[in-house]
């Protein structure tokens, strides 16, 4: 015996991605991964498949769970569809789980968003889960890759982290970090591109040319123009000093797995976004824009951080998580963390939450 699991309104590649998978087993263990089951919860999964619409599950199924998330056909609501699951299978669990900036479902059972509210409603439903977290703790534990595997400027390379220390060492003295700063990004945000542009503007004023920040994604490219991104992001952010870490938008709680690749390729991350990223990264470890008056102020003490050896490793001495964070994840290879997840899919009795 086992949880039945259906995946509805998910993103549009993953059922082309389970078709490719090489084994049931590979399948299976992608389909957790989505679902915030790692392994050993994978186990407790007696069949799992993914359909568009919580409609197209047929009723014989009988899902456990259904967990739905926001990439279906717009619908009142946000998008969400506990309702409708509710009303085709009664006595299933229905579980709203979100990667992008979207409010909680207060009708569902439980949530798992970016929303950094632990309650939703009358039964405190929602379960704060960073997309950074999910994609090291829950994706990388279920033996999956990243959301589509194939990422050319968005891919989480987290995994090259040792998620056990959350120090770093700095980089030694001599070696090829002979770049200012990254930006790799495809998708139109103006407000980070204007200040993106601004910073590499301002740093080639006071250190020179060298100083130019290296645009690699699809917007505002420079390295490989009418090809398209860099073809290897990684490598591109292991040869500089500093990554602008920029999101989306700048929301409450909503930190993408942005910072952590930067983390993870050495950089010091340039970061814009989420104006409580400092209850989760330690502010001595990253540099955060909405602390400086102006984009020219920025790359002024990026500069100064470039000159000063003393002040460049300083950003290293510490690690990257908060205390808060280190306790719930930090400590044990993220198992807590893994097990409050599964808690909030399958349900439990009590969820331990922050």
């Amino acid at each position: 015996m086992g949880y039945r699991i259906a995946l509805v309104d998910f993103w549009a590649g993953l059922a082309e991605s389970v078709r490719r998978a090489d084994s049931p087993e590979t399948a299976k263990s992608l389909l957790c991964g989505q679902s915030g089951l790692r392994s050993p919860y994978c186990d407790e999964v007696a069949e799992i498949r993914v359909f568009g619409r919580a409609t197209d599950i047929p009723l014989d199924f009988a899902p456990d769970v259904v967990i739905f998330s926001v990439f279906g056909q717009p619908r009142p609501g946000d998008g969400r569809c506990s309702e409708e699951v509710k009303a085709r299978f009664p006595g299933a669990r229905a579980v709203l789980y979100s990667g992008e900036c979207s409010r909680p479902d207060p009708l569902a059972d439980s949530c798992l968003t970016m929303a950094p509210t632990q309650s939703a409603g009358p039964g405190k439903n929602n379960f704060y889960c960073p997309l950074w977290a999910f994609r090291c703790f829950v994706r990388r534990g279920a033996g999956t890759e990243g959301r589509r595997g194939e990422w050319a400027d968005s891919v989480c390379f987290a995994d090259a982290m040792d998620v056990s220390g959350w120090v770093r060492s700095p980089p030694p003295k001599g070696s090829p970090r002979v770049g200012f700063a990254t930006f790799v990004y495809s998708n139109a945000v103006f407000e980070r591109e204007e200040i993106a542009s601004r910073v590499s503007a301002a740093a080639q004023r006071l250190a020179g040319p060298g100083s130019r920040v290296s645009f690699g994604g699809r917007r505002l490219n420079h390295l490989s123009p009418g090809v398209g991104p860099v073809p290897d992001k990684k490598r591109l952010l292991e040869r500089h000093a500093f990554d602008l870490a920029f999101e989306n938008q700048r929301s409450p709680g909503y930190v993408t797995e942005k910072i952590l690749d930067a983390y993870a390729s050495g950089c010091i991350p340039v970061y814009w976004g989420a104006p409580d990223v400092g209850l989760t990264f330690r502010k001595s470890t990253f540099l955060d824009a909405s602390d400086f008056g102006s984009p020219e102020s920025l790359a002024a003490h990026m500069c100064r951080v470039c000159s000063d050896r003393a002040l460049y490793e300083s950003y290293f001495s510490e690690p990257i998580l908060t205390d808060a964070w280190l306790a719930r994840v930090g400590l044990d290879g993220g198992r807590r963390f893994a097990r409050e997840v599964r808690d909030a899919v399958v349900g439990c009795e009590k969820n331990v939450c922050l």
